[in-house]
């Protein structure tokens, strides 16, 4: 299992969402890791890292929709 480096530093780059959020590097970590040694075990990790951005933009829309 593996995040390519970019994928982590997402966090330190300014852009359209709040992953400047620090509490959101672990978050997309442990959703990488849930869904490549579980349900998606047989995707590769760069289909993972896609997957994981997707429902990372879920979220957030969710939480700006709430607050």
């Amino acid at each position: 299992m593996t995040l390519s480096q970019q994928f982590l530093d997402k966090e330190e780059k300014k852009n359209d969402n709040v992953y400047l959020n620090s509490s959101y590097a672990q978050l997309r970590v442990d959703i990488f890791a849930y869904l490549k040694e579980g349900p998606l075990s047989h995707y590769s990790a760069r289909q993972v890292e896609l997957i994981t951005e997707d429902l990372l933009r879920v979220i957030d829309v969710n939480i700006n929709e709430t607050s």
